[in-house]
């Protein structure tokens, strides 16, 4: 899903970008993005403004499957979390964001770029 998630929310998009943001090399990128295209998920289109490079985007059919593994996760959470009062929902969704932003600034930083990480908030005020 890394590779279509990631297409999904920056279309169109370039292949060093997508390699760039999962931490893998330009070659194994490549073998995801052509099982990807003959699966009918994505599409490669020459970039304008740089015609060394290509672009990549979602076909109608790569939208859907985002779409409907969205609603999977969405309804597995939903069910998991079942018993969990909205107190107890919202400090789990703060602590994974922060999680989250912490390893984006993580990666950032080895790509150089200055992403903040998040700030670490005392026990109990999540």
């Amino acid at each position: 899903m890394g590779v279509l998630g990631y297409v999904y929310r920056n279309e169109p998009t370039r292949a060093t970008d997508i390699a760039s943001w999962i931490g893998i090399g330009p070659a194994a990128l490549s073998r995801q993005v052509s099982d990807l295209e003959s699966q009918g998920f994505v599409q490669r289109t020459q970039c304008s403004s740089d015609a060394r490079a290509q672009l990549i985007s979602l076909t109608p059919e790569g939208k859907d499957e985002v779409d409907r593994a969205f609603k999977r996760r969405a309804d597995l959470l939903s069910d998991l979390l079942k018993d969990w009062d909205d107190t107890e929902i919202a400090e789990a969704a703060a602590t994974v964001n922060r999680i989250q932003l912490a390893l984006r600034a993580g990666v950032d930083s080895m790509s150089g770029k200055n992403t903040q990480a998040a700030p670490a908030v005392p026990k109990g005020n999540a």
